[in-house]
């Protein structure tokens, strides 16, 4: 009898334990999973190539974005780039019209007289500095596209709620100095 009941316990107690590891090890992979979908959601960068990279890189900018909602742009004005610039960003304000924003962008005061700026459309506002500008870069929501025209076009969308508010507060204080 003794022997059944000592079994029977080491049994319980096996079973008891296992049982327990495995909610703990079903508990650590949920948390894990957690943890893992919040950072994927907070923080993501991509990499685009080319001219078509870049108009994918510009849709995956806009997704998700709500009219009410500004965007905000540095332009750097070089002459190297400046026509295959121009050519592109025509075609892209048709694109940029589709989701409804409004955008405001800073430049330098040297793309003042240029084809391009008076050929802006509504929606965008210029305002022009007589310092260099940090590179092209937009922002809106939580992303921030950085831009280099030189050589290969290439693309960095970057997911940053922080990254973009410190890009916009940035900008703000820019505009805010140029009204002085």
């Amino acid at each position: 009898m003794c022997g059944h009941l000592f079994k029977i316990t080491s049994y319980l107690i096996e079973s008891c334990l296992n049982t327990f590891s495995l909610g703990v090890i079903e508990l650590k992979n949920k948390e894990f999973e957690k943890i893992k979908e919040m950072n994927k959601k907070e923080e993501e960068a991509e990499v685009f190539i080319g001219e078509k990279g870049l108009i994918t890189a510009y849709e995956k900018l806009m997704l998700g974005s709500n009219k009410n909602e500004k965007g905000y742009f540095f332009y750097v004005n070089e002459e190297i780039y400046y026509e295959k610039v121009e050519r592109f960003y025509v075609k892209l304000w048709y694109l940029l019209k589709i989701f409804g924003n409004e955008w405001e962008g800073i430049s330098h005061i040297g793309l003042k007289n240029k084809k391009i700026s008076k050929k802006y459309p509504k929606f965008v506002k210029q305002y022009y500095v007589n310092f260099p500008v940090p590179g092209n870069i937009d922002i809106i929501n939580d992303k921030i596209l950085l831009t280099s025209w030189t050589g290969n076009i290439v693309g960095i969308l970057i997911h940053s709620k922080e990254m973009a508010e410190s890009y916009r507060k940035y900008f703000e204080s820019i505009k805010l100095m140029q009204s002085l």
